[in-house]
């Protein structure tokens, strides 16, 4: 008995705990794309894509359909949604891209683009107090989770996507406007 509670003894001090609130949510997958972890814990990501020649930016969502047999969206089906940026609306449809079946028996997963915007949408993120993205699903054709982005960290990866994309180029003067 006394070497185990020895044994537990010396392994106390390499247990490590985590705080969630540490983690920060947004990380870059590659130099031109950055991507936030949903509140749903799983698959659920959101998106910002710098477009070639960093005109614009893109967001796109992935999310999870339940209810796999009663899936009724198709690729460039419009998707009704509420994507907000704390309380305001950002986007309110979004096209399917992909969608992925026999991924699991228990959902698909569905890739959507929330459109083309201007690099000044983005500078409201930074200049706001927002606390959150957050996606509400209100398509009766599928069974979508919603989801939770947290700002956290986003306004320094964008700084660093900012820089990026404007650090051999003209600069955001000769961006045009997206609508």
């Amino acid at each position: 008995m006394k070497a185990v509670i020895i044994g537990l003894a010396t392994l106390m001090p390499h247990v490590v705990q985590v705080d969630a609130t540490l983690q920060k949510p947004w990380r870059f997958a590659h130099d031109n794309l950055i991507v936030g972890n949903g509140s749903d814990g799983h698959l659920g990501s959101l998106e910002i894509i710098a477009s070639e020649g960093c005109e614009a930016f893109e967001l796109r969502i992935w999310a999870r359909i339940f209810d796999t047999e009663t899936n009724l969206l198709s690729l460039d089906d419009s998707v009704k949604l509420n994507l907000t940026l704390d309380e305001d609306l950002v986007a309110s449809k979004a096209s399917v891209i992909h969608i992925a079946v026999d991924l699991s028996t228990n959902f698909d997963l569905v890739y959507l683009g929330l459109g083309t915007w201007d690099w000044d949408a983005l500078d409201v993120i930074g200049s706001s107090n927002a606390e959150k993205f957050e996606a509400n699903f209100a398509d009766d054709r599928a069974n979508l989770e919603n989801n939770i982005w947290s700002i956290a960290n986003l306004p320094q990866v964008l700084d660093t996507l900012d820089g990026n994309c404007f650090t051999q180029t003209a600069g955001r003067a000769s961006l045009r406007t997206f609508t």
